[in-house]
Order: structure tokens, then sequence, then C-alpha cells
């Protein structure tokens, strides 16, 4: 009569005991080999002697005792979940277009060594293509270990829904998955997005389901949209990644329109690279 596995732990002592959660025994020396889940085993000068397991068929509490020697293969173990990410931690980002001439981003991951890359979204009113620069630049930054992010270059007078909507669909097709999607803020041959069309491109964005920050700097809100300075204007329900050209990867940088709080981007060199820091928070994209 076998005995229950309170008999054989007490029996063969717990304090001599190896505990693992998941491996794999296969009885040796019998004439059927028997597969079962190790439940507790002993050792005797390094040569598993004894085991403890729950052979095919049981379920605790109903084990069988197989006595040694056996043979017997782990199974892999169940892979850690990675750990959550900081609000506080400085990430260092850079961001790349076609700009940089090139698509395969070795030689630029090597040489600023970021862990963050921001990719130009190119959408269908742009002449640069998507499946032409975009997406090897981000399968480029993934190969390298890098978190990918992207950016779409906001243009006035032309469908703020279709615009979005061509770069996030892009990014489905193709299984790229990003953690924000940038609205990038400048003037193009002498004019850029209003404050009307920048608001509804990333309320039209979270309604898509991904979430929208807006890329620009004091000057634009200044010097285009002739915004006073304000930290509770509407824009500021959206997180800000601003230029500032300070030289530092820091938060040390002073807004006229966004709370320190909100400023989760600071592009602090444009020459002859543009260079960045990221809250870690808003670097790690959601499972694609």
């Amino acid at each position: 009569m076998s005995e229950t596995l309170e008999q054989a732990e007490e029996r063969l002592g717990a304090a001599l005991g190896s505990r693992w959660h998941g491996p794999v025994v296969t009885k040796a020396g019998s004439g059927d080999t028997k597969l079962g889940r190790i439940r507790k085993a002993w050792y005797s000068n390094g040569t598993l002697e004894e085991v403890i397991c729950i052979a095919p068929g049981y379920t605790e509490p109903a084990p069988e005792v197989w006595p040694g020697p056996v043979s017997y293969f782990e199974t892999p173990p169940e892979p850690e979940p990675p750990p959550s990410p900081s609000p506080d931690r400085i990430v260092k980002g850079m961001d790349v277009s076609s700009n940089q001439g090139v698509t395969d981003l070795t030689g630029l991951i090597n040489a600023h060594q970021p862990e963050h890359v921001v990719v130009k979204l190119y959408q269908e009113v742009e002449l640069p293509t998507f499946e032409g620069w975009s997406l090897p630049q981000l399968r480029s930054a993934i190969e390298h270990g890098c978190t990918p992010g992207g950016y779409l270059w906001l243009y006035h007078g032309i469908n703020v829904h279709k615009q979005v909507t061509d770069v996030l669909q892009a990014l489905t097709r193709y299984n790229i998955a990003i953690p924000i999607l940038w609205i990038d803020c400048e003037t193009y041959e002498g004019e850029g997005p209003t404050l009307a069309e920048i608001l509804e491109a990333c309320s039209w964005c979270e309604s898509q389901g991904m979430r929208a920050g807006i890329y620009s700097g004091d000057w634009y809100w200044r010097g285009v949209l002739h915004e006073p300075a304000s930290w509770e204007g509407p824009w500021v329900q959206y997180p800000a990644w601003l230029a500032n050209y300070n030289g530092r990867m820091d938060f040390e940088m002073q807004s006229y329109y966004w709370p320190p709080e909100k400023v989760v981007g600071h592009q602090y060199t444009s020459t002859p690279f543009d260079l960045n820091a990221f809250r870690e928070a808003f670097t790690i994209p959601a499972a694609a």
C-alpha cells in the first residue's frame, strides 16, 4: 500500500528536502516508464535517491513514492513578470525620421546608447512612406533592445481624424505597440496646427484606444498659438514632451504652459542629433 504524502514526508524528513514547482520526473528501472510532477525529492551524495511525485491521472493528495535511483528533467520555470515602470526613473531616448538618412539604426544606437527610440510615423499625405521609413526604423530599434515610440507630424488644414487613423492603422497592421502617440506641433511652410486641431487630434487618438501626448515647446504656444502663459489651459490634460536645448538629460527646465508633473519628455539636444530624457512609464509599450 502506498504511503500518503504526509507519511512519506515524515519518514524522509522535510529538513533534507529540495522542493520544485513543476518539474517532471521519469521513473527508471521499471518495465514501464512513468512521468510525474515532482512534489519533493531527496539527494544523497548528489544522486537523486527518492522522490514524492504526483503520478499521471492523480491529483493531490494522492501521490506515489518512487524509490531511487531515478532520472529526471526540469521543465522551464515560469518567466518572472517584468518590473513595473518607475514614474521617477529617467530613460535616455532619441528620435529619428527620414532626416537621418538610414533605416538601419545600428550605428546611431551604438553611438548614443538610447533605451527608447521615437520614430516619425509617416502618414498617407507624406512622401516618405510608413513602410519605407517608419517600419524599418521601428523594427531596427526593437532588434537592438530599445523600446519603440512614435510621433505624428500634425498638419494644419488636413482632417485630423484621418491623420491619426493613418498611423494607428499602420501600427496595427504590422503589430507594433507603442506606449503613446506624440502629436508633433510645429510649423510647416509657415503654418502649423491650431489649438483646436491639436486638441481634436489628441481626443480622437484616445478615442481609438491610444494614449496621446503633445510634442512641442513654449515657443509654439507663445509665438504661433499666441496663448498666454498658463498651467491651466485645455492642453494640460495631455502629457508633454518639450524641446528645451539645455544639453542636460534631466527635467530641470521651466515651462510656462505645462506644470512640471505633466512634462514627461525633454528633448535636450538638437545638434548633431535629437536626444531626449523620458519618464520610464511613458516608454513601455502595451502588449501588441
